[in-house]
C-alpha cells in the first residue's frame, strides 16, 4: 500500500494550460470530484490564473504545473476521501499564494487524483523546485496526510523531480479512446467528441506505409502521438469498425427512431466501399487474393475516413501524394499478378534479370526507343522496390496468416 507522486511536463502555453484543467475537470471521470480556489469552470480558473500573471509579471515561458497522485491497486481509501486527501495536500503545500484546482478521477480501478497549479505567485514570484523540496517537504507533507485518512505511505521511487514526462502516454490515449468510442455514433462524431470533451488536439493525415492516421495530442502532453504507433487496434480504421460493432449490438435495443438512424448509418458505411469498384472497373476486387485485398481495403479505408481534419496544407498535399502512389501501388500488384510478398520478390527479380539482358543487347545494338522503354521498365522496378520496403510488419504478418490459414484449409480437404 502506498501513493506515487509525479510531475508531468512543465506546462508552456496557453493553450496548454487550458487543456489541461480542462482535462482534470472532465465531467464524466471526476463525477464533480473537483475543487478549487480560482472559480468553478474552467473559463473562470483560467481568467484567475491570467490575471495573476498580469498583476505579477515573470520572465520565462512556463504556464504551470501539473501533478499526478495515483495510490496502489490494494489501497481502499473511497473516492470522496481521495478528493479530501489531495485537497489538504494542495492546501498545505501551496497554500493561499498559488491559483490551483484539484480533481479525483474514477474512470479507471486505480484511483488517482491531478493538481494543476499556477507558475506565478499571488504575491509575485515564480514557483521553484529544487531536490530538497522533495524530502524536506513534500515526503513529510504526504506522510502526515496519509496517517490521517490511514493509507500507505509515499512510495520513494520519485527522489528526483525531473519534468520528464513520467507515464505512459500510449496507454492514456488508449484508454481515453475506448472511452470515446462507447459515446460515439460514428468515426466523425467520434473525432468531435474526443477534441471537445477530452480536450486533444487532432490531425489527420494519410501515409503510403500505414493508410489514414491520427496524430493525437492528449492534454497535458506537447507533442502528438501518431495513432499507428499505438496498438493495432486504434487506428482509425479499427475505430470505425469497433463503432459500427457496438451500434449492431445497440441496433434491437433501442427506439424505433434511433433505429433508423443506426440503420440509415449502417447503410452508408456499406456504400463507401462502392468509390473502388467505381473509380477502378478494370480491377476485380473479388479476383485479387487476400494479399493485394489487404493494400485495397487500406486505400478504401484512407479515402473514406480521411477529411482534412485540422490538417494544414503542407500535410494535405503530402496526404494526397501518398494515397496516389497507394493508387500506383495497387495498379502494379495487379499488372504483375503479385499476390503474396514471396511473389513480389520474384517479380522484382525477375523484372531485373529482364533488365540487365535487354541493355546488353541495346549496348551491341543502339535503339533510342527501346532505351525509353527500358528507362519506364527501371522506374516500374524502382517503384516496386519502394514498395516493397514500405511494407510493415503488419502486411508481413498477414501475408504469412493468410498462408497459415490456406494450408490448414487445404490439409481439411
Amino acid at each position: 500500500m502506498s501513493i506515487i507522486i509525479r510531475f508531468d511536463e512543465p506546462i508552456v502555453t496557453e493553450s496548454h494550460l487550458k487543456k489541461a484543467i480542462g482535462y482534470v475537470m472532465q465531467e464524466y471521470k471526476t463525477q464533480g470530484r473537483t475543487f478549487s480556489n480560482s472559480g468553478t469552470t474552467v473559463e473562470q480558473i483560467m481568467d484567475t490564473f491570467f490575471l495573476t500573471k498580469e498583476m505579477n509579471p515573470v520572465r520565462g515561458k512556463r504556464q504551470g504545473y501539473h501533478l499526478k497522485f495515483s495510490f496502489s491497486a490494494d489501497e481502499k481509501i473511497t473516492h470522496d476521501n481521495a478528493l479530501e486527501f489531495i485537497k489538504d495536500w494542495a492546501e498545505e503545500y501551496l497554500g493561499d499564494s498559488y491559483d490551483y484546482v484539484v480533481a479525483e478521477h474514477s474512470d479507471r480501478e486505480l484511483t488517482h487524483m491531478h493538481l494543476v497549479f499556477n507558475s506565478v505567485k499571488r504575491t509575485g514570484g515564480k514557483y521553484h523546485y529544487d531536490n530538497r523540496e522533495w524530502k524536506q517537504k513534500i515526503t513529510p507533507l504526504t506522510n502526515r496526510i496519509c496517517e490521517k485518512y490511514a493509507t500507505g505511505k509515499l512510495k520513494e521511487k520519485d527522489r528526483k523531480l525531473d519534468y520528464s514526462p513520467a507515464h505512459n502516454w500510449k496507454e492514456t490515449v488508449e484508454n481515453d479512446i475506448d472511452q470515446c468510442i462507447e459515446h460515439s455514433q460514428s468515426y466523425k462524431d467520434f473525432k468531435i467528441r474526443l477534441q471537445q470533451e477530452f480536450g486533444y488536439n487532432l490531425r489527420e493525415g494519410i501515409s503510403e506505409k500505414h493508410g489514414v492516421y491520427l496524430a493525437l495530442t492528449p492534454p497535458g502532453k506537447g507533442k502528438a502521438i501518431r495513432s499507428y504507433h499505438l496498438k493495432s487496434g486504434y487506428i482509425p480504421e479499427a475505430i470505425e469498425k469497433k463503432i459500427g460493432e457496438r451500434m449492431e449490438k445497440e441496433l434491437y435495443k433501442v427506439s424505433r427512431k434511433h433505429r433508423d438512424e443506426i440503420e440509415m448509418y449502417r447503410v452508408v458505411f456499406r456504400r463507401s466501399s462502392d468509390w473502388f469498384i467505381n473509380r477502378y472497373r478494370k480491377f476485380s476486387y473479388h479476383s485479387m487474393s487476400p494479399y493485394q485485398q489487404y493494400f485495397v481495403r487500406q486505400v478504401l479505408a484512407a479515402r473514406r475516413l480521411y477529411s482534412r481534419t485540422n490538417t494544414t496544407l503542407k500535410y494535405h498535399e503530402q496526404s494526397v501524394r501518398a494515397i496516389n502512389r497507394m493508387m500506383k501501388d495497387i495498379s502494379l500488384l495487379y499488372q504483375h499478378n503479385i499476390r503474396s510478398e514471396r511473389d513480389l520478390s520474384e517479380t522484382i527479380s525477375c523484372l531485373e534479370k529482364e533488365e540487365a539482358f535487354k541493355r546488353n543487347r541495346i549496348l551491341k545494338k543502339p535503339d533510342f526507343g527501346k532505351e525509353e522503354r527500358l528507362d519506364e521498365q527501371h522506374e516500374e522496378i524502382k517503384e516496386l522496390k519502394r514498395f516493397r520496403r514500405n511494407q510493415g510488419k503488419e502486411v508481413t504478418e498477414y501475408d504469412r496468416r493468410t498462408k497459415q490459414q490456406n494450408k490448414t484449409i487445404t490439409k481439411e480437404i
